[in-house]
């Protein structure tokens, strides 16, 4: 899965960073590993509740209507570009890392979908 790869190099960020001086125990992935294993929590921190909030927290929605606010992201094997459309939509395409702005094609692949797949007499909601 994704977030195994994000946590995998963020882990190994964090081994580079520790002999280049960078920091990178501040973002949300590093706090909850630093508390996963040297915080005196109550509960246990598994690795299967750091990713549930990973990934809750990768699309909070701005405003009802308004979507997502996370796009893209970005590691040193691959781009990640997230679209949802205000019907609830979600197209996610997975690129080079080097790969330019995507948002314009996610709306257009949209658009495909919406002229071939929604307003196609045959379609039943829910069902794909």
């Amino acid at each position: 899965m994704i977030l195994d790869h994000i946590v995998k190099e963020h882990k190994a960020s964090k081994e580079e960073a520790e002999t280049t001086g960078k920091d990178t125990s501040n973002d949300l992935l590093g706090v909850f590993l630093n508390l996963q294993e040297h915080g005196e929590l109550e509960v246990f921190l598994t690795m299967k509740n750091i990713k549930a909030v990973l990934l809750a927290n990768l699309c909070v929605p701005q405003l009802p209507g308004q979507g997502c606010s996370f796009h893209s992201f970005r590691t040193n094997t691959y781009k990640l570009t997230f679209m949802e459309s205000p019907s609830g939509i979600k197209i996610i395409l997975v690129t080079h890392p080097r790969t330019g702005d995507l948002r314009e094609s996610l709306k257009y692949i949209y658009n495909l979908y919406v002229e071939y797949v929604v307003k196609n007499p045959l379609y039943t909601s829910g069902i794909y």
